[in-house]
């Protein structure tokens, strides 16, 4: 009786978990489809993405804030520009201003005071003071921190020219480059087509097969012109001082 009972049971009990078991499959295969398509939006975005591209300004602001010799150039320039300003603040004389007030207590009015430190009961005192030492060793200071100023700005200066015709050199040999690299790609890119039709037209007796292997070689030939196009913008790029 108990078995039976729990046959019965195991019966009805059946049907809604296999629905269950349905629902639950139902809900987890598009799990993969979802997250197949939420990638390719990524990849598409990414792929949508516009590329960086650098501007001649752009290299040159890179190329002074990474250039140790520039940095070391301008560095140095501001350290002797700051010395000839101390240098020349020496020279200048040094003023000295004091104002003072000094209140005694009196003996009321009509009184006669019998004793005060200061020279009257009330006294006021305003007193300025120019002072000016001029020495051979001051302007001999000035004189060769101002020479030293002067040096380094000049180095500051031929850094930073050097700097621009290095970057504008080394920014035009990549774009010079990247222009050649798009021919050879094109060029690539026919030799293929031309040896396809080339071996098309054999299979057609069109053509011998001489002129297959010839425009073989010249595919072969055009695809070493690309792999040296796609060398030369590498290097290029590495010369790029940004």
């Amino acid at each position: 009786m108990k078995s039976r009972f729990i046959l019965v049971l195991w019966a009805s009990v059946a049907p809604i978990l296999l629905c269950c078991a349905e629902i639950a499959a139902a809900q987890e295969i598009p799990a993969p489809a979802g997250a197949a398509s939420t990638k390719d939006a990524q990849q598409a975005t990414s792929a949508a993405a516009p590329a960086l591209r650098l501007t001649l300004e752009d290299a040159l602001a890179r190329a002074r804030k990474n250039s140790t010799q520039f940095q070391a150039a301008q560095t140095d320039a501001a350290i002797a520009r700051q010395d000839r300003y101390q240098a020349a603040a020496a020279l200048l004389p040094s003023v000295t201003y004091n104002n003072q007030a000094l209140y005694t207590q009196s003996n009321g009015p009509g009184t006669a005071v019998r004793y005060i430190a200061n020279n009257a009961v009330h006294e006021y005192i305003s007193q300025a003071n120019v002072h000016e030492s001029i020495d051979l060793a001051s302007i001999s200071a000035f004189r060769r921190a101002s020479a030293a100023s002067a040096l380094a700005k000049a180095r500051a200066e031929i850094a930073s020219r050097g700097l621009v015709v290095t970057v504008v050199q080394s920014y035009y040999a990549v774009a010079a480059a990247q222009l050649k690299l798009e021919a050879a790609s094109k060029n690539s890119d026919e030799g293929d087509r031309f040896l396809k039709l080339t071996q098309d037209l054999e299979k057609g007796g069109e053509v011998a097969h001489s002129d297959v292997i010839k425009a073989e070689l010249q595919m072969q030939e055009r695809r070493r012109q690309l792999l040296e196009a796609q060398l030369g913008l590498l290097n290029a790029r590495l010369d790029l001082p940004c």
